[in-house]
């Protein structure tokens, strides 16, 4: 073999190792085109997400508030009835209890008033 046919073979080797390399940049290339595609695919999610926690952000500050402003006064106003409720129920059941006594004594005066007319018509009874 000739020094121009080992410098043709030499020169075959580089070109085939060449054309190698030229293809695994190109494949290269694509992964680093397609890894870059991902990353903004990745960034404009995170974009996304990004808006959607300002807009839970905003409108957790507009429920907190509502809790704030509007229920809390409507509890503060329900306790203070329910304190006024409790005051007129033991009022009323003062009341109901008086009313019972009374009852109970109205029911004591009608058994003896019973018992009276009993007697008074057995000895009528008897004058007859």
């Amino acid at each position: 073999m000739s020094d121009i046919d080992k410098v043709y073979d030499l020169m075959e080797k580089v070109y085939v190792e060449l054309q190698d390399t030229k293809k695994e940049v190109k494949n290269n290339s694509q992964e680093v085109k397609n890894s870059s595609q991902r990353l903004d695919n990745l960034e404009s999610g995170q974009n996304k997400l990004e808006h959607r926690m300002g807009t839970i952000d905003n409108r957790m500050s507009k429920i907190e508030t509502t809790l704030e402003h509007d229920i809390k006064a409507k509890l503060q106003a329900l306790h203070e009835r329910t304190g006024d409720n409790t005051v007129k129920l033991g009022e009323h059941t003062e009341r109901l209890e008086s009313i019972e006594n009374k009852i109970d004594i109205l029911a004591m005066s009608i058994n003896s008033q019973d018992k009276r007319l009993e007697v008074v018509e057995s000895r009528h009874k008897k004058a007859k």
